[in-house]
């Protein structure tokens, strides 16, 4: 069987889907200043700062998806050489479990457990203090899958270590900037 996935192709849908979801973002947040909120239930479903909803959705497909190539890429070049397949299982596994985190949240749960080891901690940059192990776990993975980026082709590991500080970066970088501008809100 053959499966064909063409980067540009694939790159394309996933940049409409992204903008699809910011339209939709749009629409909801000038619903709820110009009708005064009586939208506010309807448009929860659209906000990408509230989770458990349409984007959420997703949000969890697309990184099952990316779980899904990972393990493909794996199980394809275990048979002839096999030297990268454990980098590509072990990135297959990290897809799933960053879907499930997206999910269920599961972030969240340990940003309270580590509220409750560093309470004085939580303020500014790092009110939403999740991203202290977050981080710490981040780079722990950066550093042992840093020599895997090195045997790939040069666009393949441009576009891995991009999509990679990408995904990091809103992740991390501008939820704790959100995290600012919620406390400060609050």
């Amino acid at each position: 069987m053959i499966i064909k996935l063409i980067p540009r192709y694939a790159l394309a849908a996933l940049i409409a889907g992204i903008g699809v979801i910011h339209l939709f973002n749009a629409l909801a947040s000038w619903l709820i200043t110009q009708f005064d909120g009586a939208y506010c239930r309807l448009t929860e479903f659209f906000d990408v700062g509230i989770e458990g909803n349409i984007l959420t959705v997703y949000s969890t497909l697309q990184r099952g998806l990316a779980a899904m190539v990972s393990a493909l890429i794996a199980v394809v070049i275990a048979r002839p050489k096999g030297r990268d397949s454990s980098y590509w299982y072990g990135l297959a596994i990290a897809f799933l479990f960053l879907s499930f985190d997206e999910g269920a949240t599961i972030h969240e749960t340990v940003g309270h457990d580590t509220e409750l080891w560093f309470e004085n901690l939580v303020t500014g940059y790092l009110y939403f203090i999740w991203i202290i192990p977050c981080g710490i776990v981040v780079m722990w993975f950066a550093a042992a899958y840093f020599p895997f980026p090195q045997r790939l082709p040069k666009r393949t590991t441009i576009g891995l270590v991009a999509s990679g500080a990408i995904f990091v970066g809103g992740a991390i970088g501008v939820e704790s900037i959100s995290a600012a501008v919620y406390e400060a809100a609050f």
